[in-house]
């Protein structure tokens, strides 16, 4: 919205920019707006992540509930049926236990493996888990298909995560373009009318932002460093969640920095920082109306 009235201003003050450059006109109003407009269309991240998430949790509770009870469950079954110690510590490996305790940390690719590896070791070790009424019959055929549901729903959650990603990246790069080209004009515009203080407001970024951020709304700046090493972490994904809102997300930068602006209320909010599926740290924040909350953040590895 700040960038649509900078174009406003500018169409208005048109005379005067165009004596201070030539390409200012009527052509460069209107591919300006088209950029601005162009840049507005692109799909919105925030219900793309809502997605995201709620499916992240959905695999969650799938992937500890197989690993917990199912999983124990061939545990149980490798020991009777292979009472020798060594003999049942090959098995076990070779059912992919020795990936468990990865695998339950959210290793998506980890945990397909595991679960591959356990289809096939039934497949190929079937009738010795059955002998002596060990393994009940229906086991195999349960396991292949709750696993082969599993591997398809991380499949599915790993494609979000890489459309959101190209969908950030392609929605950063046209902000930042059109961005650059407002700060331009604004720049141009306080050459103009430096002896005029209300027309020169209408070409200053933060006097403008006081005009369109909505009432009650606060922000979120920070930065992350990691423990220890105290180095700068980039690319971070900091998610603030209210109930009955949609997830706002902001992205760490090169310096480890982040802003999420016009945050719509004050309150309690969840902030949770990801790195790739990993949760760094999951904690409440309180911002206040107004307020531009800063948040410095050391996380362990």
């Amino acid at each position: 919205m700040g960038l649509v009235m900078i174009g406003r201003s500018l169409e208005e003050m048109l005379v005067a920019f165009g004596g201070l450059k030539g390409r200012y006109n009527a052509g460069f109003v209107a591919a300006y707006r088209a950029k601005v407009l162009e840049a507005e269309r692109l799909p919105s991240e925030q219900q793309r992540v809502a997605r995201a998430m709620a499916k992240r949790l959905e695999l969650r509770e799938a992937v500890l509930g197989v690993m917990d009870r199912r999983m124990g469950f061939l545990r149980s079954y490798i020991r009777d049926a292979w009472k020798d110690k060594e003999a049942r510590a090959i098995r076990l490996v070779e059912a992919g236990f020795g990936e468990l305790r990865v695998a339950k940390q959210m290793n998506w690719e980890v945990a397909k493996g595991v679960l591959k590896r356990a289809v096939k070791f039934l497949g190929a070790r079937q009738d010795e888990l059955m002998a002596g009424e060990n393994m009940p019959v229906g086991f195999v055929v349960d396991f292949g298909v709750m696993a082969e549901e599993i591997c398809s729903g991380i499949d599915v959650y790993l494609r979000m995560r890489m459309e959101l990603k190209v969908l950030r990246q392609t929605k950063v790069r046209a902000c930042n373009e059109v961005y650059k080209l407002g700060m331009e004009i604004c720049g141009d515009g306080k050459v103009l009318f430096k002896r005029n203080a209300a027309v020169l407001r209408r070409f200053t970024w933060k006097d403008i932002m006081g005009l369109v951020t909505p009432a009650g709304a606060a922000s979120l700046r920070g930065e992350i460093k990691r423990k220890g090493s105290f180095e700068v972490m980039e690319g971070v994904e900091v998610q603030l969640t209210q109930e009955g809102r949609i997830a706002i997300v902001g992205v760490t930068d090169v310096d480890g920095r982040f802003e999420i602006r016009s945050v719509p209320g004050a309150g309690v909010w969840r902030m949770v920082l990801l790195e790739g599926d990993v949760v760094l740290l999951d904690e409440v924040v309180k911002l206040r109306t107004g307020v531009r909350s800063f948040r410095r953040i050391v996380v362990s590895d």
